[in-house]
């Protein structure tokens, strides 16, 4: 399943993440990365994010970044 596909409230275990180097490392750095827990704490459609809680951290992705990310929803 893919990160975008979750809905507010839904927490997932970030299996990959399959997209270009920047952008990998910039994930990496904000804490999102294999074996990583995420919350998503709002999807807003209109503005094309979704925002997740990683922890006590808060992190704004695109959702057409979330899509190259492989989860599991637990």
């Amino acid at each position: 399943m893919k990160l975008g596909q979750l809905k507010k409230g839904d927490r997932a275990l970030i299996l990959s993440i399959d997209t270009e180097r920047e952008h990998k490392e910039t994930l990496l750095a904000n804490g999102l990365s294999a074996g990583t827990t995420v919350q998503v704490a709002n999807v807003s459609r209109i503005y094309g994010m979704m925002y997740l809680r990683i922890g006590s951290r808060n992190l704004a992705l695109r959702i057409a970044r979330t899509r190259q990310i492989e989860v599991n929803k637990i």
